[in-house]
């Protein structure tokens, strides 16, 4: 039975592990990280200001909404999650992936494991000090979860760009820039199809400080990226299964 097994390729556990591993090593370079956490360490001495503004809590919940989960966590994101598949596949280097057989939804699924795994201390940690630094108690926990839940969603929404586009880091910047700091603006019904106004409602809410696209509710909030982040897994499993490999 042992032998059938191993004929027959490893189980999706082990794949998703090996993958997994391979990620980590080929993301976590020296200069990514030192890039996102400089961005992270903006982040912190932004906060310090904000906790000497005339009102410390309407500042640094903006901060965090307006830099750390409209500019840093979509930015970071994309800068890992979207090169993962979207280099190998360029490089015509995913093939070798495939010459054992693993099941289509373990890369992706690495992939956005993968980019959660290096994100949360190079950008979640940042965020979270920043949180701390400025003072105001609410924000810190808030923090946590809205980067949390946007890196899960972006991470789906990227990984998912890298395997349908070529230029998957311009379509991204694209979508961040042009359409979630601008065109969701203009009516809810373009906000809502932006990360940011679901991750920002988690800070309004906790601080109840009114911050630009945070209208979502409580349950949507959470819910709403996280079905992104599975859709994302799932669309891009179905590229890749249609997807000739050379």
């Amino acid at each position: 039975m042992s032998t059938v097994q191993t004929a027959a390729g490893p189980p999706s556990a082990v794949a998703f592990a090996a993958v997994y591993r391979l990620f980590l090593r080929g993301q976590l370079t020296r200069l990514r990280a030192l890039g996102l956490l400089v961005l992270g360490a903006v982040g912190i001495l932004l906060a310090a200001v904000a906790r000497t503004a005339d009102n410390p809590v309407d500042a640094s919940a903006n901060l965090i909404a307006e830099y750390g989960l409209a500019v840093v966590t979509p930015v970071c994101t994309l800068w890992v999650a979207s090169s993962l598949l979207g280099d190998l596949i360029e490089d015509r280097l995913l093939a070798y992936l495939w010459l054992k057989p693993v099941a289509r939804w373990v890369l992706p699924a690495a992939a956005i494991a993968a980019t959660f795994t290096i994100l949360v201390p190079l950008t979640v940690a940042p965020l979270t000090i920043a949180a701390v630094v400025s003072g105001v108690d609410e924000l810190v926990v808030a923090t946590v979860v809205a980067a949390a839940i946007a890196i899960a969603a972006y991470s789906g929404l990227f990984v998912t760009l890298g395997v349908r586009f070529s230029r998957a880091l311009w379509w991204g910047l694209a979508y961040i820039l042009v359409w979630e700091n601008g065109v969701a603006r203009i009516a809810d019904g373009t906000a809502r199809l932006a990360v940011r106004s679901y991750v920002v409602s988690i800070i309004s809410r906790a601080t109840d400080v009114d911050i630009a696209l945070a209208d979502r509710s409580r349950v949507a909030s959470v819910a709403v990226p996280a079905a992104i982040a599975v859709a994302g897994l799932a669309v891009s499993t179905w590229f890749l299964t249609r997807r000739d490999i050379d």
